[in-house]
């Protein structure tokens, strides 16, 4: 009897401070100090730094490069690629090639080359529009491969868009190929960078672009006279 009446009294007990506990000013049990027996529950290792920090710390030494000129972009470039190639983490990758989309020198183009090749396709989407804001025939070609052979879908949506960024005459052939495409979300952004890139406009209109897109073939490859096979002609 005493025994029972001693354990009742055991669990009362505890029931009311967990009551008291719980209810106390409605706190989260999850914040500051939580019923753990070590304290406070921390997300944060002695010696390791979280993915926010890191991109937090990537973001910071992008905006130090873009105010001091050329050499401090090299600089910092270099420091990312070095990050680039020990991360495991697509999200930092992604950072790191939106952060050197802007970046002047060799080891910023470096790593926009890599990441288009990087196995995680949403990094691959990312350096398509860093190409597509650097811009010129140099990305309209990396761009154009891109558009043509990615095998994701999404990731040629975005080189095809980003080809029309560039406003690059080079970009008109590969954007001429992808209008042969199957899929007709890839049909529907070539056009609509074919019209940012030539300034035309022949709507939705597949035929007319095709045909567009071989006359400036034809264009292109044919070279006019020059002087001396002009002059000989004339004799």
């Amino acid at each position: 009897m005493h025994g029972t009446l001693g354990q009742w009294v055991h669990w009362l007990s505890l029931g009311l401070v967990l009551t008291g506990l719980i209810g106390c000013a409605g706190r989260n049990l999850t914040e500051g100090w939580s019923f753990w027996p070590f304290g406070p529950r921390s997300d944060k290792v002695a010696g390791l730094v979280s993915p926010r920090e890191r991109i937090a710390g990537i973001r910071q030494l992008a905006r130090e490069a873009a105010s001091a000129g050329p050499m401090k972009q090299q600089e910092a470039a270099r420091e990312l690629a070095g990050l680039l190639a020990q991360t495991s983490d697509p999200l930092i990758r992604q950072e790191i090639v939106r952060q050197v989309s802007g970046f002047e020198g060799p080891t910023a183009e470096s790593i926009l080359r890599a990441a288009m090749t990087d196995s995680d396709p949403d990094v691959r989407a990312a350096a398509c529009k860093a190409w597509g804001k650097r811009g010129g025939p140099e990305a309209a070609a990396v761009l154009g491969k891109a558009a043509l052979s990615d095998a994701d879908p999404d990731v040629r949506v975005a080189a095809i868009r980003a080809l029309g960024q560039t406003g690059n005459q080079h970009a008109i052939a590969a954007l001429g190929r992808a209008l042969d495409d199957r899929d007709p979300t890839i049909q529907y952004f070539a056009i609509d960078s074919l019209r940012r890139v030539t300034g035309r406009d022949f709507g939705h209109d597949l035929g007319q672009w095709r045909q567009y897109v071989r006359a400036q073939g034809t264009e292109s490859t044919t070279q006019p006279p020059s002087v001396a096979e002009r002059q000989g002609g004339m004799f």
